[in-house]
């Protein structure tokens, strides 16, 4: 177990760990947790370009196998989502990094925990720009409670 200084909020009762998005250090959270498939899912609220920088510095800084996903809920914002995903992707080509478009059929943390259980995830990174941090922490412990893992949430505000 590693601490952060994340808004001086750490709760290590159920293994979440909070950064703030300019002390993220990903690559070493992700070193400490000693994983080796990270699941990132991401979701309106937080923009791609955010989430694929998260993952190329865990990517370029360890062997973790990294899984992006993404959850939709309709063809029309898949369309939208790709075309923004396509130049991001390249640079991804030349690391474990994995790109899953999903529909969501239920609650999301639902939705994230079954995906983590099916790919046997050991660490769950939530990128979170939401302004409620309390429902970051209420996203966090509904996901562990169906998939007990390591989690680290990046707060951008």
């Amino acid at each position: 177990m590693f601490t952060a200084t994340v808004e001086s909020q750490v709760n290590q009762d159920v293994g979440v760990l909070f950064y703030t998005a300019e002390e993220a250090g990903l690559s070493t959270a992700v070193k400490q947790c000693d994983c080796k498939r990270m699941l990132v899912p991401f979701n309106d609220w937080c923009p791609p370009e955010g989430v694929f920088a998260v993952a190329l510095d865990a990517a370029q800084k360890s062997d973790v196998q990294i899984i992006l996903l993404r959850l939709l809920e309709d063809a029309a914002e898949s369309e939208k989502l790709y075309a923004a995903l396509r130049g991001l992707q390249a640079q991804l080509q030349q690391y474990p990094v994995e790109v899953v478009l999903a529909t969501a059929v239920g609650p999301c943390p639902d939705c994230i925990s079954d995906y983590a259980r099916q790919q046997d995830v050991d660490l769950i990174v939530l990128c979170d720009n939401q302004a409620d941090a309390a429902k970051s922490q209420e996203m966090a412990e509904a996901i562990q409670a169906q998939h007990p893992c390591q989690m680290v949430v990046i707060r951008d505000n």
